[in-house]
This record gives structure tokens, C-alpha cells and sequence, in this order.
């Protein structure tokens, strides 16, 4: 991110998470004991269940964000708004992930990367939901606020748990297999709203399957936690 000036030390990101964790759970962590710079096997990164959670987050944000791009106008338009507003919703969603982008940088760093992830994806549920029945000039461009927020800002995090948690020497590989699945999310979830709208006339119901699959994301990353490395 733009404004992300140095790596945070791993004593940084254990004592975000002891921080996160004592404060919503009263949990303690174990000691962290994964040394700054070492990092850890692919095949060990690959078999962490917190690994996996990060992917459906992202898999997840991913196809809240291209049905914006694909059915957002049509639902508009469907709901009475002109096709220009409608167009200008987009534009705005675009402009809005783009500060996502910048913001999460800075965000993260005061907060550390888990929480601030968990609050770009309420912001993604948050404008999906606005979506849903969107009321006068605050609900139909509000919701492209939220959404580009929490999606701009949903792209980075999950790029700094995976460097934070798993090291740079693997790093290209797991961001590899976690744009692959974001790319299947994309391809899907267009898919899948078009049929259903065929089907039945109406948009919500796909809009809110998908705000429930990024708050069971949040939910299980919630509940999953940081991984817990252990060294031989």
C-alpha cells in the first residue's frame, strides 16, 4: 500500500493479535515463536486452516464485488433509477476502491491487519445490504461508497496476513493460489445472479447470499484466529 513505509516486525503482528484476541475473548495466545525473517514451508502454510479462512474471505469479498460490476445497474434500473445514475454508481464504486486501496495502508498499521480486515468486510456487507433496496440519493450512492470502501480495503488485507503470517519466501505462492480462487469468485458469482434473475425477476435474494458468505468469512476468521506456528 502507498503509505505502508516499513514491514512490521513479527513481535508486531504477535502483539496485535494478543491484543485483538484478549479484548473480544479473553483468549491468550501461545508465544509466537516463528522468528522475524524465518519463514515457513509452502506444504506446512498450505495445510493451516487460518490460511484457508483468508482465501474464502477472499473468494468471498470477490463475488460481492463483481456483481456490483455486472448486475449492479441492471438491479438499479430494475428498481426505477435512470440509467445514468445507475452508470454513476459504478464510476463511484471504482473511484471508492481505489481509496480503499490507500486507506487500508495507513488503517492497518494503527489497528494491525486482522481487524482492520474485519472492518473493510462489515463495510462490504454493509454496501451490499444498502444494494439490496437502495432509497433515494443517499441509499443509491452511499452503497457505492461502502461497498468500494470495504472492497478496495478487502484486497490489501489479506496480502499482509499472508506476508505477516507465512513470510515472504512464500508469499508469491499464496498469493498466487488466493487470486486464483478471488478469480473464480469473479467468474461465478455473475453467473450463478444472472440465472437467478432469469429465473425470478429480482436481485436480493443473490445480494443477500452474498453479504452472508463474507460474514461467515468474518465469522470464521473470527473464530479460526491467527495460525499458531510451532518450530521443531
Amino acid at each position: 500500500a502507498l503509505f505502508v513505509h516499513d514491514k512490521p516486525r513479527i513481535e508486531q503482528y504477535a502483539a496485535w493479535e494478543n491484543a485483538d484476541i484478549r479484548a473480544h475473548s479473553g483468549r491468550q495466545l501461545p508465544p509466537h515463536t516463528l522468528q522475524n525473517g524465518s519463514d515457513l514451508p509452502l506444504r506446512e502454510a498450505l495445510r493451516s486452516p487460518a490460511l484457508w479462512t483468508i482465501y474464502y474471505g477472499m473468494f468471498a469479498s470477490t463475488c460481492g464485488a463483481a456483481f456490483v460490476i455486472a448486475h449492479a445497474q441492471a438491479h438499479l434500473r430494475d428498481l426505477g433509477h435512470s440509467p445514468v445514475a445507475a452508470a454513476a454508481t459504478i464510476s463511484i464504486y471504482s473511484a471508492a476502491i481505489v481509496a480503499g486501496n490507500i486507506g487500508m495502508g495507513g488503517i492497518l498499521q494503527r489497528t494491525g491487519p486482522r481487524l482492520a480486515y474485519f472492518g473493510a468486510l462489515i463495510f462490504l456487507v454493509i454496501g451490499l445490504l444498502m444494494l439490496s433496496y437502495p432509497s433515494g440519493v443517499l441509499g443509491l450512492y452511499g452503497y457505492a461508497i461502502v461497498c468500494g470502501l470495504g472492497y478496495g480495503a478487502s484486497q490489501v488485507g489479506p496480502m499482509v496476513l499472508l506476508s505477516g503470517y507465512w513470510g515472504v519466501k512464500v508469499f508469491p505462492m499464496l498469493t498466487a493460489v488466493g487470486l486464483l480462487i478471488q478469480t473464480a469468485g469473479g467468474a461465478i458469482s455473475p453467473v450463478v445472479a444472472g440465472s437467478y434473475f432469469d429465473s425470478h425477476g429480482r436481485y436480493q435474494p443473490v445480494i443477500f447470499s452474498i453479504a452472508a458468505m463474507v460474514l461467515l468469512a468474518i465469522a470464521l476468521l473470527r473464530v479460526i484466529g491467527p495460525p499458531k506456528n510451532k518450530v521443531a
